[in-house]
């Protein structure tokens, strides 16, 4: 019977960290018998789409580049297909499967339910799911960013009441509901930046939890994460109004490059919410959180430590904002016009050779 360490979250919680790190020492961990799915991306997220209960023309479907129930049906026979070829030939004896988008994406108990069974098809009898909480306040304030450069619009992070923050930042609904599937004793519960000194790292406490990996034979991962100034994230999001992230069903290709443009070029201290919303977050949950205080850490005199955030203050006048963001955009398209006519001159080049070596042949010898 093989054992699978089940991580599921919650998103903004070191979790890409984590998955740049197990992908860069798959085959380092396949030596300590440690099935890492290759077929799953980075983040695991294809196998949440698998999980579904139904199709939903969602963004995790749109980067898969599915676009109806029966590329969904096709996909799922292709990704169990392909997650038993590689277990069949790893000769693994446990296995990490790892997103963020298992508590965000699968709502219903009949989903969580199905990612249990898939798993024990495989041959994973002994379970143990491994999530990591964090403060909802400081977690909507981190995943702002996150939003505007998928396309958000709101000049400030969603509200407590929103169902996908509701969903995020209720922990004491999350533990209960998987809970319920894989068993108490099969979750293991893990507070993010519990001092709130951001000094934090997810990757070293995941590998302690796991008494089966030796991390001083694996290779460190350096933190790739910078700062991105308010003012850059403030120029994406009016950059959202004019080029969407999303067209025709697809990342709109004027933008590629642009995260990186302003990771680059708009370092800083990083955007920070109002402090009243911050408060009506702390409101919002802190019943949710006494609860999972009592329950799990009962020697805490609170569940988190929120160091007070420091609102945002942009660097430029409303004139200077929207000549910058022209300047972006502008930016983008030229590029992207370049992009389009090196493409075109490679394919009439192309063209134009295999005519000509269709017009003279060669010699036979």
């Amino acid at each position: 019977m093989k054992k699978l360490y089940l991580h599921i979250g919650t998103e903004k919680t070191g979790t890409t960290s984590l998955q740049y790190f197990l992908a860069e020492n798959r085959e380092r961990l396949a030596a300590h018998g440690c099935w890492v799915p290759r077929c799953l991306w980075l983040n695991h997220f294809p196998l949440t789409v698998c999980c579904y209960d139904e199709f939903r023309n969602d963004d995790l479907c749109r980067h898969l580049g599915i676009g109806s129930a029966n590329e969904w049906e096709l996909m799922k026979q292709q990704i169990m297909a392909e997650m038993t070829e590689e277990i069949a030939s790893s000769c693994c004896n446990y296995g990490i499967v790892t997103s963020e988008n298992f508590q965000s994406r699968l709502f219903a108990e009949s989903e969580k339910k199905r990612l249990k069974v898939m798993f024990e098809e495989l041959g994973f009898g002994d379970m143990t799911v491994i999530l990591y909480i964090r403060d909802p306040a400081s977690l909507a304030n981190s995943h702002y960013f996150t939003d505007v450069a998928q396309g958000y619009l709101g000049r400030l992070p969603g509200k407590p009441d929103e169902h996908y923050f509701k969903n995020l930042c209720d922990h004491r609904t999350t533990i209960q509901q998987w809970q319920s599937v894989f068993g108490k004793d099969r979750l293991i519960i893990r507070l993010y930046d519990a001092d709130g000194r951001g000094k934090f790292s997810t990757i070293d406490d995941f590998l302690g939890l796991i008494p089966e990996l030796n991390g001083n034979k694996l290779k460190p991962v350096k933190n790739g994460n910078v700062s991105i100034s308010a003012l850059g994230v403030e120029l994406i999001r009016r950059i959202n109004e004019i080029e969407p992230f999303w067209v025709d069903g697809g990342v709109n290709p004027v933008r590629r490059g642009l995260n990186h443009h302003i990771r680059k070029h708009y370092r800083g201290a990083r955007y920070g919410m109002p402090e009243w919303l911050a408060q009506e977050y702390d409101m919002a949950f802190a019943e949710s959180n006494e609860w999972v205080r009592q329950n799990f850490f009962p020697d805490r005199d609170s569940l988190f430590v929120r160091k007070k955030i420091r609102e945002s203050v942009l660097e430029m006048s409303e004139s200077e904002l929207q000549r910058e963001t022209m300047k972006l955009v502008g930016m983008l398209r030229r590029r992207h016009h370049r992009k389009l006519w090196r493409r075109e001159v490679r394919s009439r080049l192309r063209s134009h050779l295999g005519k000509f070596l269709n017009g003279t042949g060669c010699p036979e010898p």
